[in-house]
């Protein structure tokens, strides 16, 4: 966990040039302090994959799979209008 909030705070750094530039910035900066918030108050329930993997246990992928149908809902009961795009669909599956 101490890895992956290091690499929220390189994030936050690579991004720092961009304030004055960009008019999402504000967002985006919200954003990863909503990120690191939630993770910091939620690792004591956040599997370590790599601990998992490396103790050939399996790896849950509920996570992946509830966002997948979170996103499919969505956009096929017409909450948000969106189309499908070749690349969307990739990055998606």
């Amino acid at each position: 966990m101490d890895k992956a909030l290091g690499k929220l705070d390189d994030l936050e750094r690579a991004l720092a040039p961009f304030r004055e530039t960009s008019a999402r910035f504000p967002r985006v900066v919200k954003a990863l302090s909503e990120w690191r918030t939630d993770s910091v108050h939620n690792r004591h329930v956040l599997p370590n994959d790599g601990e998992r993997y490396h103790n050939g246990e399996a790896i849950a992928p509920g996570l992946v799979a509830s966002t997948g149908h979170a996103v499919v809902s969505k956009r096929f009961c017409k909450n948000q209008q969106m189309q499908w795009a070749k690349p969307g669909v990739h990055w998606l599956l």
